[in-house]
């Protein structure tokens, strides 16, 4: 086994397999145990750490070797082989080591042990670089004290990055990779999980620390997965750091956590970006791990508590971001300081399904997405990882002036809870709700009294939020958000105020696009039966948004004017939009269609401002038969029938 000594004017000492309490003194023979002299501790250097087997308690193997492959004090040093090392604090040290490649196994499998450090304390500035190649495993597992299988420091100026190609494995409470930059001056940290790459870990997967000046990025290709705390930790703490936090999950990237998949923390001016073009995937509803982490706080697919510049969030194309207890994004800049509103920027281009509880700032979100917003509370609440409870989906925009666009091609809809299995993999949970807790939910106008408990029935609330821009699709109908067939009694509020059904003076502005209701055609009234959009104000914008019934319940029609004045009076009339405030009396539009002899059209009450449907005695048109040839007969139903085919390729486009 090699050994290496010092002269006069080296900065220290190392060895490999030997411990001596006089580190500058060269044992003639190595002994099986290694142990690390704590005044190392200061300078630069590359530590080795960890746990010897189950089972091979005092023994250690270096089977591997570590080379400087850069040249003679390039700093550059590549490991491969395989590495048991012994308890910690048992290290193999290397000397001024700026650049690690890890093509190497190691197995730290037993007490209080790290894996591979990289570390700088040596007073100089410097760059520091990992890299864990493609095949090479480094393995954790210790039950008793959190350790880091791969950890790189830097306590002075310069860049810190790693590149994770290989696996990370920590089943006990040791972290994935931990970067930390401790200086207060100029220092980068850049971490890229490759496609190749895996973390696996029992507490936080990516543990990623800047304390000075710096840039902060962290790119997923590859998979990260933790049973608690974190899939992805990012802080920075210093005031006066301008740079940007950035956080890419590629296509190919997952992050999944079982409690919150991305964490970011700032205190400086820059902004915090997360860009998903894969999956993100947050936890369930625990209030506590083990009492030991509950100062985590809640559980989300992301959190973010940012001053300053606030926050971006963008879901690509690819992308879906997601939760256990349903909770997608949580804007925590509340918590972080309560003297700054931070505002938030949300572009969806792809797939958000949950509520969002968002801070103080002038927050945005723009739905581009026909994949969807899809607005449920549906959550595991016991752990098992099966969803189990639903309840109202409220989703709270927080103060500040906030706007939501739903541009053109963007479809919000109200997911369905049930066992919902003929949907998609990324919604479907293929169970019914055991508990339903029905606290919050809204009665609407005319007393129509179903409830969340009643098998597809849903509420989503909207609150907090001003302004609401429609261009594209909102959809309550059963067909397209879940249901096997049409049902009823949904109810989407979209207000401006902190409760639903007080008039918060937000504003619904329509510029086209479509809103999607299922309804039963019968004689309204107290009888009414339907879907209900229910808003503040609603304004015309570029032109009025069109109203798509699905009929639930065919055969029932009726005429809904019970008086027969031919008018719309209160108390007529089947409701199918709620406004609180003023209406424009142009706001919404629909073709009428009919069940039986019956002809409904959409008429707005000018009273009440609601909108309902109506409907009158309109028998259709008796075909002629008498006199009529044959083949004119026969052209008569042709069109017909053609008309059938047609009404019936609309209605399966639709579902």
């Amino acid at each position: 086994m090699p050994h290496f000594h010092h002269s006069a004017d080296n900065t220290f000492c190392f060895a490999i397999g030997l411990w001596s309490s006089n580190t500058c003194k060269l044992l003639p023979d190595a002994i099986v145990t290694t142990r690390f002299d704590k005044r190392l501790i200061g300078y630069r250097a590359l530590f080795v750490g960890g746990l010897v087997l189950a089972g091979a308690t005092g023994t250690q193997s270096f089977a591997g070797t570590c080379v400087e492959t850069g040249g003679g004090g390039s700093g550059v040093w590549t490991c491969s082989g395989t590495f048991v090392p012994a308890e910690f604090p048992n290290t193999f040290n290397v000397p001024a080591a700026n650049t690690l490649i890890l093509d190497a196994s190691v197995d730290a499998s037993m007490l209080d042990s790290n894996g591979f450090i990289l570390r700088n304390t040596s007073g100089a500035a410097a760059d520091m670089s990992l890299e864990l190649q493609a095949g090479a495993i480094i393995r954790h597992n210790d039950g008793t004290r959190l350790r880091d299988p791969l950890l790189v420091f830097n306590g002075e100026d310069g860049t810190l990055s790693a590149l994770i190609s290989g696996q990370v494995i920590s089943d006990e409470r040791g972290l994935g990779v931990r970067s930390t930059n401790n200086t207060s001056v100029a220092a980068d940290n850049f971490i890229r999980i490759a496609e190749t790459g895996s973390i696996r870990s029992n507490q936080t997967a990516i543990w990623q620390v800047v304390r000075g000046i710096g840039n902060m990025r962290i790119d997923v290709e590859g998979t990260l997965f933790t049973t608690q705390v974190r899939g992805i930790h990012t802080t920075q703490g210093n005031v006066d750091n301008p740079h940007d936090i950035v956080i890419n999950v590629a296509e190919t990237g997952t992050v999944e956590s079982h409690q919150q998949a991305i964490y970011i923390g700032t205190n400086g001016t820059g902004v915090a970006r997360v860009d998903v073009a894969g999956d993100v995937i947050g936890g369930w509803n625990m209030a506590d791990i083990g009492g030991a982490n509950s100062n985590f706080g809640p559980t989300a697919g992301i959190i973010i508590q940012a001053e300053a510049a606030g926050s971006e969030i963008s879901i690509r194309d690819t992308g879906t971001l997601s939760s256990l207890n349903d909770m997608a994004i949580m804007d925590d800049d509340d918590n972080r300081n309560t003297s700054v509103q931070a505002p938030m920027q949300i572009i969806n281009d792809g797939t958000i399904t949950g509520y969002m509880l968002l801070g103080g700032g002038d927050d945005q979100f723009t739905n581009n997405s026909t994949n969807a917003w899809n607005i449920r509370s549906f959550a595991d609440t016991d752990g098992d990882l099966v969803r189990d409870t639903e309840s109202v989906a409220v989703s709270d925009f927080g103060a500040g002036t906030d706007t939501f666009t739903n541009a053109a091609t963007g479809t919000v809809r109200l997911l369905t809870v049930s066992d919902q299995t003929s949907f998609t993999s990324g919604t479907d949970d293929d169970t019914a709700p055991a508990t339903v807790d029905a606290t919050g939910e809204y009665t609407v106008a005319f007393g129509m009294a179903k409830s969340i408990a009643d098998e597809g029935v849903e509420q989503g609330h909207l609150l907090n939020l001003e302004t609401f821009e429609h261009a594209g699709v909102i959809t309550l109908a059963d067909a397209e958000t879940g249901g096997v067939a049409p049902v009823t009694g949904d109810v989407l509020v979209i207000t401006g105020s902190d409760t639903a059904g007080t008039d918060g003076g937000g504003q619904f502005t329509a510029n086209g696009g479509e809103l999607r209701l299922d309804t039963v055609l019968n004689a309204g009234g107290t009888d009414s039966d339907s879907d209900v959009l229910v808003l503040d104000n609603t304004a015309l914008g570029s032109g009025p948004v069109t109203l798509s019934i699905t009929n639930a319940l065919l055969g029932a029609g009726a005429s809904t004017d019970t008086n027969n004045n031919g008018l719309l009076d209160d108390g007529e009339g089947i409701l199918v939009i709620e406004v609180l405030g003023d209406s424009a009396t142009d706001a919404f539009t629909m073709a009428s269609i009919r069940d039986g002899d019956f002809e409904y059209t959409l008429e707005q009450n000018l009273n009440d401002g609601n909108w309902y449907l109506v409907s009158r005695f309109s028998p259709p048109a008796a075909i002629p038969t008498s006199g009529a040839s044959s083949q004119t007969l026969l052209v008569i139903l042709l069109a017909a029938l053609g008309s059938l085919a047609v009404a019936r390729r609309k209605w399966l486009t639709r579902s």
